[in-house]
């Protein structure tokens, strides 16, 4: 009985303390709540006071001098530039230009039809020239003055990145930094002189010497609202002249002025200019609110009128404040000088207004502040300092709360954790999706939500992994190269259609094939060692491989193994089908040593025959004999009969000769087969000759209703009895049949015993460190030749050619070439260096025109030299990427490994490569396709004559097929007849060179001008 009367009483005296804590709750709550609403009330008419009286009026009067210094900067600068530009008037001397619509005397200008004055040399500004004033000497000494600022525009561009351009304006021209296409933003009626800025030149008091700001306008070069700031300059009499002028758009002038204290108050700051129009407002969320519209202006038309399409202006704000409940004073201070702070309501809501007039700019400067956003700033403090009353008052209930928690905790812990625990390992047991369980405590319920998360997201894995696959499946689907995935065994585990396209094979008969299988005997071999070498590592080879079906392909095989956790299950290989693009290669280098029109071999190949049947001469102490066989009269045949004709008299000449054993023929001119006869003596030369002669002097060549006879004079040299070096053997041939040619020709001549060869020219070719000597003495000329576009003939660059001066003759470098080769590797790279700097001295000179230097062999035997020369000349100031090295094929022959690593060393410095007689050679098209080349330069042979050989054409159309296969720019060498121009234009081929083009010229005599004057005379 005491038990349970004594468990009522503390039940009853639970339950009261209970209800007493209740009521201490409330009471507590209540006064906190009171307290804090009476203390917001005080702490906001605080703050409403200091905003007033103290922070605004600092505040506005510290930005106002941030904007009247910003702009005078800007003044600044300005007035800067009209000085100078009336220092430079001053100095400036008449100019007038002449040589009809398109050509100015003024070096460096170019006059175009519709009034437009434009740099040639690649300059970052731009000259309009109203036509009225195109031939005035006074607007031409105006421009030429204004060429003094183009260095200032670009120095304080750089300094105010806000300014987007700079102007000279008069009234007869304008020149503008940086260029801007005018004429084509306005169309071909394009006249300058109806510009607002030209229009502005006009209206300037002259009288008023300050800086004047434009209202802003709409660009029509798509800026958006642009604002214009101008200053007048003067000439040497005092007179006025025009305007310096900068462009600063609205959005750019605004970042100007922007203040992050000001942003941190919430205010609104406005500026307007003199001529009332809104210059600067930030930020732009509240401009939309005053005017209701986007500011600056989203878009804006060319052609729209200024003041009418502008309505941020401030007589705009004035009509709003005039209607609003009180309305500030103009120009109230403060007895300290501050601006002076009212309240006016704008848009539905309180503002406090501090203006200011911007002297001595009468610019208008407004700092608007929004009450209650700066009153909401106080509401975290107020928060702390009243939160302290209401954590005590909590401190007191905690206690009665926790008897409460006693007794209930075990029914609270029951109902809310452990059952929702135990469903949620239900549902996981069961597989099913975890739902968070309702009532269960935020734990347990973000418990529930991360495994139903992580659920979700394995899910949408799986998915992604689903899609992942179908895209790679559809993909593979797609490619054109084979793609066949093996085991470890080898065996096919899935193929797409182009592989069964290749092997001519369904996919369900490949599937558990061992590969080997699909391809015949002989290959079965290479392709088990493969595949035992790619379970291990990736790899790329080019194999011709005879498959099933019998036929020989070349494939390249790209393999890698398949790893999955570390352990490779498998190979991955794809399978590109070759034998088109080898056979092309085979073509290629059948065409590139072979004449199209006799089937001999070319110049080209033989002579590298000939210098190599010389080293073995030496060697082996053997002799041999060339003979050269030349058509008498052949211009006279070509010029009466035509090129048909004498084309088909070179087809079939080599079908009358008996060629010895072992005899190499070539084309070694228009009119000239040379032929070498290894091991063969002077006189059985001789009579071999002769024997051609008489045969083709009796034969005929049939000519539309009647037959033709031809004779041929025959030189004959032996080594070493004519001579001991190619340069010998060759001219001894030459002077020999010139000989032939005095004594009327048809007859067989051979190099007398004594013959002399002491001119001056045989004397230093003989002695090869003479040329080192020629470069000491300025004999050894740098001569250069210019590449230029076939479509508009504007130049690219120029190409380095070598001459040597001898008594005032010009010897080309293909005369003394092979004795510049036999010097020193180390002299060689000197006199290369040597013409280097001279031809980049005139380089520097026209920025952006392009160096071609002949790479010597040398430099590959010394490639540390090679490094030292890119070196001095990046040291020179010579932009990189404006200088080519042209390869010969004897360097490509020599060392490609070596070539390769210095190719791509140059290239970090900016350096392009070109490969130089591009299709004389074999190893042009074997391994030009492993060096990272930039151009091609078409040898000659292909393009002398191009329109009357059809053969050359498709020889071109190969060669272009390639170039934009590996993405490299085509030259054309040797361009010397009109129809051969044109020919090469219609086939797309951009660039050329050659006598038609431009000769060459020394290079201190080399100018860009006369360049452009031989083509237009052309």
């Amino acid at each position: 009985m005491w038990e349970y009367q004594s468990w009522h009483f503390w039940r009853r005296l639970y339950y009261a303390l209970i209800g007493a804590g209740v009521v201490i709750l409330i009471l507590t709550l209540w006064y906190s709540v009171y307290s804090l609403r009476r203390s917001e009330r005080v702490w906001e008419e605080n703050q409403r006071a200091t905003l007033r009286d103290q922070v605004l009026p600092v505040l506005a009067h510290g930005y106002q001098q941030t904007v009247r210094l910003r702009v005078q900067s800007i003044e600044d600068f300005l007035v800067f530039l009209s000085t100078r530009m009336g220092r430079a008037l001053r100095e400036a001397v008449p100019g007038r230009p002449g040589g009809g619509p398109t050509l100015s005397s003024e070096a460096g200008y170019r006059l175009s039809s519709q009034g437009q004055v434009i740099r040639v040399e690649g300059t970052d500004d731009e000259v309009l020239v109203s036509r009225s004033s195109a031939r005035d000497p006074e607007a031409w000494r105006l421009i030429r003055a204004s060429e003094a600022l183009v260095d200032d525009f670009r120095t304080l561009r750089r300094q105010y990145p806000f300014v987007t351009y700079f102007y000279v304006v008069a009234r007869g021209f304008m020149r503008i930094y940086p260029r801007v296409d005018l004429a084509g933003a306005y169309g071909p009626d394009f006249e300058p002189s109806r510009l607002g800025l030209f229009q502005l030149v006009g209206s300037v008091n002259p009288t008023r010497r300050r800086v004047l700001w434009t209202v802003p306008y709409p660009d029509v070069t798509g800026r958006g609202w642009v604002l214009t700031a101008a200053v007048p300059f003067y000439g040497p009499d005092g007179t006025y002249q025009g305007l310096v002028a900068a462009d600063i758009t609205l959005a750019a002038f605004s970042e100007l002025f922007r203040n992050p204290i000001i942003e941190q108050v919430h205010a609104v700051a406005l500026v307007f200019n003199e001529s009332g129009h809104l210059v600067s407002g930030f930020p732009l969320s509240a401009m939309r609110l005053l005017w209701s519209r986007p500011w600056p202006p989203e878009t804006a038309g060319p052609g729209q009128s200024d003041a009418a399409n502008y309505p941020f202006k401030l007589e705009t704000l004035d009509r709003q404040i005039s209607l609003s409940s009180s309305v500030p004073e103009r120009d109230g201070k403060t007895p300290n000088g501050l601006p002076r702070v009212q309240m006016v309501r704008l848009a539905d809501e309180e503002y406090w207004v501090a203006h200011q007039t911007l002297a001595p700019m009468d610019w208008q400067f407004f700092l608007l502040v929004p009450t209650r956003a700066w009153s909401a700033d106080g509401w975290a403090t107020r928060q702390l300092k009243h939160g302290l009353w209401t954590t005590a008052g909590m401190a007191i209930v905690l206690f009665y709360f926790y008897l409460l928690a006693v007794l209930v905790v075990h029914s609270y812990i029951e109902r809310r954790v452990f059952q929702p625990l135990a469903a949620i390992g239900d549902a996981l047991d069961r597989g099913q999706a975890v739902v968070p369980p309702e009532r269960a405590l935020r734990p347990v319920e973000r418990l529930a939500q991360a495994i139903h998360h992580y659920q979700r997201s394995i899910q949408d894995y799986i998915d992604r992994l689903r899609r992942t696959m179908e895209e790679n499946r559809l993909t593979l689907q797609t490619v054109q190269e084979a793609y066949v995935r093996l085991d470890a065994q080898g065996r096919i585990q899935d193929v797409n259609p182009s592989f069964e396209s290749l092997f001519r094979r369904p996919r369900e008969t490949l599937i558990g094939t061992p590969l080997e299988s699909l391809f015949g005997e002989d290959s079965r071999f290479f392709i088990r060692h493969r595949i035992s070498l790619w379970i291990r590592e990736p790899e790329i080879v080019e194999q011709p491989v005879e498959i099933h079906t019998g036929h020989v392909l070349h494939l390249l095989f790209s393999a890698s193994p398949l790893a999955i956790d570390g352990q490779t299950t498998g190979i991955v290989l794809f399978i590109r089908d070759m034998t088109e693009i080898h056979r092309f290669e085979i073509q290629l280098a059948h065409m590139s040593t072979t004449d199209p029109l006799t089937g001999l071999m070319n110049r080209r190949l033989f002579m590298e025959s000939l210098e190599l049947m010389i080293r073995q001469a030496w060697q082996r102490r053997r002799s041999f004999s060339i003979v050269i066989v030349n058509i008498d009269y052949f211009r006279m045949i070509v010029s009466q009969h035509g090129v048909a004709v004498a084309d088909g008299l070179l087809r079939s000449l080599p079908g009358l000769i008996e060629w010895p054993e072992n005899a190499l023929a070539a084309r070694y001119g228009d009119d000239e087969i040379a032929v070498l006869l290894p091991d063969t003596a002077l006189d059985i030369a001789q009579q071999w000759a002769e024997g051609v002669r008489s045969r083709i002097e009796q034969a005929t060549f049939p000519v539309q209703d009647r037959t033709l006879r031809v004779t041929v004079s025959c030189s004959v040299v032996s080594f070493p009895e004519h001579g001991q070096s190619l340069s010998e053997l060759i001219g001894h041939s030459y002077m020999a049949m010139q000989r032939a040619k005095q004594m009327g020709g048809n007859r067989v001549v051979m190099p007398k015993q004594t013959f002399p060869l002491g001119t001056q020219w045989y004397e230093w070719t003989e002695r090869p460190r003479q040329l080192l000597e020629l470069k000491e003495q300025g004999r050894l000329i740098p001569f250069l030749q210019p590449i230029v576009y076939l479509h508009d003939h504007k130049v690219l660059g120029f190409e380095l050619l070598a001459r040597i001066i001898e008594n005032q003759d010009v010897v080309p470098a293909q005369d003394f070439l092979s004795i510049l080769e036999s010097l020193p590797p180390t002299d060689q790279i000197d006199i290369d260096a040597y013409l280097y700097r001279k031809a980049l001295s005139r380089l520097r000179r026209y920025p952006g025109l392009s160096s071609f230097l002949n790479l010597s062999p040398a430099f590959i035997v010394l490639p540390a030299q090679f490094q030292r020369v890119c070196q001095e000349i990046v040291q020179m100031g010579v932009d990189p990427h404006n200088v080519v090295f042209e390869i010969s094929e004897r360097s490509i022959l020599r060392d490609i490994e070596g070539l390769r690593r210095m190719i791509y060393a140059a290239r970090e410095y900016g350096f392009r490569f070109a490969v130089d007689d591009f299709g004389s050679g074999f190893s042009s098209f074997q391994y030009f396709r492993v060096l990272p080349i930039d151009f091609l330069k078409i040898d000659g042979s292909y393009i002398i004559g191009l329109h009357r050989s059809l053969d050359n054409r498709w020889f071109l159309e190969a060669f272009i097929y390639l170039a934009h296969h590996f993405d490299i720019e085509i030259i054309a060498e040797h361009i010397q007849h009109p129809e051969d121009l044109e020919i090469l234009r219609d086939m797309g081929i951009p660039l050329g060179q050659g006598i038609l083009l431009g000769p060459p010229m020394p290079y201190d005599q080399w100018d860009i001008t006369r360049v452009v004057t031989h083509q237009l005379t052309e």
